[in-house]
């Protein structure tokens, strides 16, 4: 799994295929000097979720994708299959 950044909280388990999506989450939290980074504000989350998005449209490899998943905090499971199932696809992308 190559740059693949693991960003963890409460909330929210973030697996990025992009070094460049750390670069702007972590350029934006300088700028707003927050006390915590992942994005615990929907107004950070948002910036983050947007950034990755407009990665995505621009990722054109045949296998290339982006993905952020919001969690459940009350469900421990579904953080281990999102989590599982996010392992499972950047492995497949490093095979291809």
């Amino acid at each position: 799994m190559s740059n693949v950044v693991r960003l963890t909280d409460e909330s929210t388990i973030l697996l990025v295929q992009t070094t460049s999506v750390r670069n702007a989450a972590q350029s934006h939290y300088n700028k707003e000097r927050t006390s915590q980074f992942p994005p615990s504000s929907t107004r950070t989350w948002n910036v983050l979720r947007d950034h990755v998005c407009k990665e995505t449209m621009n990722t054109k490899a045949e296998h290339g994708f982006l993905m952020l998943k919001s969690l459940n905090d009350t469900r421990w499971s579904a953080r281990a299959d999102v989590l599982r199932a996010q392992v499972t696809s950047l492995r497949n992308q490093d095979h291809h």
